[in-house]
């Protein structure tokens, strides 16, 4: 894992997959925590360790969401950013003219907002925020009406 520099008052939240024999988790089943770090006062090494049993985090089930939530974030994001820069583009909103981009982040702003369902939570609500600023600089896709003009000589009120 890549080494994350903390500060007082901050948190970490991590996700993991889980794979069981069997295919059946236990709720008494451990999951170790190693974390090694070095004390910043001391410079000495460091190495905490804590046990969870799945029952306890299942009881986390919010903490659960919200980590998935931020991982779907995360995932778009890196989708649309592999994405092809359309042509024309320009740091202003509305500016880049891609159809199937512009969906995409429509379909993205859709699946994370039903997974933020019901979570009152700054972060979360950051979260949404940004991907909105990100996908402001496609431009909707304009439908254009098709209309059938009347026909004859009387169509038109100056013909008369």
């Amino acid at each position: 894992m890549q080494a994350i520099h903390y500060f007082a008052n901050t948190s970490q939240l991590f996700l993991s997959d889980l794979m069981a024999r069997g295919k059946k988790l236990r709720p008494q089943d451990q999951i170790m925590l190693t974390i090694e770090y070095e004390d910043p006062e001391s410079g000495q090494k460091m190495v905490e360790e804590r046990a969870f049993q799945l029952a306890e985090i299942e009881r986390e089930a919010y903490n659960i969401r919200k980590g998935r939530l931020l991982i779907a974030w995360a995932d778009r994001l890196a989708l649309m950013a592999s994405r092809p820069q359309p042509i024309g583009t320009a740091p202003v909103a509305g500016a880049w003219i891609d159809a199937d981009g512009w969906q995409q982040c429509e379909q993205g702003k859709a699946d994370l907002r039903d997974m933020a369902q019901g979570m009152n939570d700054p972060e979360v609500t950051r979260v949404l925020s940004l991907w909105d600023k990100f996908c402001a600089r496609y431009e909707q896709p304009r439908n254009p009406v098709r209309r059938t003009p009347a026909s004859g000589p009387d169509a038109w009120p100056s013909a008369r």
